[in-house]
């Protein structure tokens, strides 16, 4: 029928619109990364907005990731169901149904990777404030090691 070859269209094209989204997410970083390492620039405030763009990016990436994963099992599931559909016991078919609708899981995965993404990110952050109090150090190497982090 037209509305199942519609429903299947949409979901071709979301689901290129998705992978292409992720795979331009990841040219991006790999690209701002190599600028960030290949041209040294002295304006700092240049250097600090290519870090804060690899950070969001950084976060950013493995939740899109996850959306293109699932979605393509969720059209995988859908376009296999509607093609088999009348070779299917009424049975089986609502359990194909159900695995197809993986939204319930993404909604339950999403959440956890954003709280994975944040605690690692504060973690990471509450190490490098105890690294710079530490009273053990000498003070010129701190200046030193706070200064060249700065120009990364």
């Amino acid at each position: 029928s037209s509305f199942s070859q519609a429903l299947i269209f949409n979901l071709y094209l979301v689901l290129i619109l998705d992978i292409l989204n992720t795979l331009v997410s990841l040219l991006l970083w790999k690209f701002n990364e190599r600028r960030l390492i290949t041209e040294q620039p002295f304006d700092l405030s240049l250097s600090f907005h290519r870090r804060q763009n690899l950070n969001a990016m950084q976060q950013f990436l493995p939740v899109a990731t996850l959306h293109a994963l699932f979605y393509f099992i969720f059209f995988l599931t859908v376009y296999f169901s509607q093609s088999l559909k009348t070779g299917m016991s009424p049975g089986w078919y609502l359990f194909i149904s159900v695995v197809a609708n993986v939204i319930p899981h993404y909604c339950l995965l999403s959440p956890l990777i954003f709280l994975f993404i944040i605690r690692r990110g504060r973690f990471k952050r509450v190490s490098h404030v105890h690294s710079m109090l530490n009273p053990e150090k000498n003070p010129n190497d701190m200046y030193f090691a706070a200064l060249h982090d700065q120009w990364q």
